[in-house]
């Protein structure tokens, strides 16, 4: 390849951070004169054959690239990559590829699951209301959270807004479960010492084979709260959506088996709903614990989900209000903390930023939304609803945290073994919003193409770990046909594209002599 052409090339990535998109990409392609024959003439400048037949494999690459680059979406709105700066992006990375340069660490962040990085209408049409004579009125608050986000104990009983004996909404409280028997009396008992007084408790067990049938029956069949429906093992979305029509409140709550709530969460929640018809769903941050309970984050929300980075503190939300002014009975929990409004949709295409365990909806809302797409069987399905939700109007966030959120158990959809189906269902979700919505999102168009770039990649690294090289190189070749300059895919790009799986071989003999080494360290020390 001519000198000019890396130099091209680099002057393009340079300028990458003052000039716009368009710009760089053209002078950068224009100064470096790429076409392609570039490819040929780097695979006959490798030092050995193994290394010259990746520079073939990286001229079939760049072939598929170009096929591929005329199916791009168009639909979007998007500008159509120049052939070259395929090219010269390509070529870039299996240079890079060589030098051995670093992942670009933000880049790769983005691509790996928040948790693996921090430790890493059959409805009733009546009942929407139920008299609170019928519920008790008031309750200790025990492990209530402060503004600070820490857990602790507040030693006299609050009485709520809620306790003073007219006719309060119905909230009504999903919660699927399968095979968490030891489990999910903690949860439930969370939900029933609640402040709020009109509630009713939806189980939905899908298809569990362990005791939880016979715990629900043994514990609750005496309280009128409490449903418990069984199904086909189906789901989290289609236990929930089960559960949306078995309800009859005027709010829903969704809240996850693992989970508990502190006592005054649904009465500042309906609250704030209250005092602001306009929203139709609120969620709050969360206390991280792990399996023996030990808080490990006191305020997790902000960092599980990293779409908050993407925005200033004060360009998330529209409007605020101090907590302690809707609820002063409860001024003592919330402290300083706030209700954040605002619309949200465009931000979210980001990536989530709502847990599905602390959201309550509206009921006007949700039959708007529908439910959770079933088709998302393993993982994704609460950031496709929530997405779709706040597509809908404004929505909230109570700045502080109101449940417990339960980390490191091995059947928590959120462990390693899941995350080939959360990068899919990632890119199922977010590329038909953004093909089908371009309009409604107040997006840069930079930020979408990196975001779909990222997903893409993401996909791609997963499989890779598979061992599908071919099903990788598609989805890094999409992923540099929205960014080109992603020096952080060099690596596995390379190892995908070596023949007869020779790349994958070499990658896991090396991670094999890295943890013998590794462990060889620690037993000298």
């Amino acid at each position: 390849m001519p000198l000019r052409s890396v130099a091209g090339i680099a002057s393009c990535a340079y300028r990458g951070k003052t000039m716009g998109w368009r710009q760089c990409t053209t002078r950068g392609a224009r100064q470096g004169r790429l076409h392609r024959r570039s490819s040929v003439r780097f695979s006959a400048m490798m030092p050995c054959s193994s290394v010259r037949a990746a520079g073939s494999r990286l001229s079939m690459i760049l072939t598929i690239a170009h096929q591929w680059r005329s199916n791009m979406p168009g639909a979007t709105g998007y500008r159509r990559v120049p052939f070259r700066v395929l090219v010269g992006g390509a070529a870039m990375t299996a240079i890079c590829g060589m030098l051995d340069v670093k992942a670009d660490q933000e880049g790769n962040e983005a691509y790996e699951p928040a948790a693996e990085r921090i430790r890493t209408d059959t409805r009733d049409g009546g009942g929407r209301r139920q008299p609170a004579a019928l519920f008790s009125t008031t309750e200790s608050i025990a492990g209530a959270a402060s503004d600070t986000g820490h857990d602790r104990l507040a030693e006299e009983p609050i009485r709520t807004r809620w306790s003073a004996g007219a006719n309060v909404p119905l909230v009504s409280v999903i919660v699927p479960t399968f095979n968490r028997a030891h489990l999910i009396g903690r949860t439930l008992r969370s939900v029933l010492a609640q402040s709020y007084p009109a509630l009713e408790v939806i189980v939905v067990d899908d298809g569990s084979t362990d005791d939880t049938r016979a715990t629900i029956a043994r514990d609750y069949a005496d309280d009128a709260r409490v449903r418990y429906v069984y199904k086909q093992n189906g789901g989290p979305a289609s236990a929930r959506n089960i559960g949306f029509a078995q309800s009859r409140g005027e709010y829903v709550a969704l809240l996850d088996s693992d989970d508990t709530w502190f006592p005054w969460k649904l009465a500042l929640q309906v609250g704030c709903m209250e005092r602001d018809r306009s929203l139709g769903m609120t969620w709050t941050d969360m206390v991280m614990v792990d399996a023996d309970g030990k808080i490990i984050d006191p305020a997790y929300l902000r960092h599980m989900y990293h779409a908050y980075r993407s925005f200033p503190e004060e360009q998330m939300f529209e409007r605020s209000l101090p907590l302690a002014d809707i609820a002063p009975e409860l001024a003592s929990v919330t402290g300083t903390a706030r209700l954040r409004t605002g619309c949200l949709f465009s931000k979210m295409i980001m990536g989530n930023l709502v847990h599905t365990s602390t959201v309550v909806l509206r009921r006007e809302r949700l039959d708007r939304v529908v439910g959770f797409n079933e088709s998302l069987r393993h993982s994704g399905e609460d950031y496709d609803f929530h997405l779709r939700t706040c597509r809908e109007g404004p929505v909230g966030l109570l700045d502080l945290p109101a449940i417990r959120y339960q980390q490191g158990l091995p059947d928590q959809l959120t462990a390693s073994r899941y995350r080939i189906h959360m990068a899919e269902n990632l890119l199922r979700t977010i590329e038909p919003v953004v093909r089908e919505n371009r309009a409604q999102i107040d997006l840069p168009e930079h930020m979408i193409r990196r975001k779909l770039a990222q997903t893409h990649a993401w996909v791609a690294s997963e499989r890779l770990e598979r061992g599908e090289s071919a099903l990788a190189i598609s989805h890094y070749l999409k992923s540099l046909g929205y960014w080109p300059w992603q020096p952080g895919l060099a690596k596995p790009l390379l190892i995908a594209s070596l023949p007869f799986g020779s790349g994958l071989l070499l990658r896991d003999r090396v991670r094999a002599l890295r943890e013998r080494l590794h462990g060889n360290a620690e037993g000298k020390s």
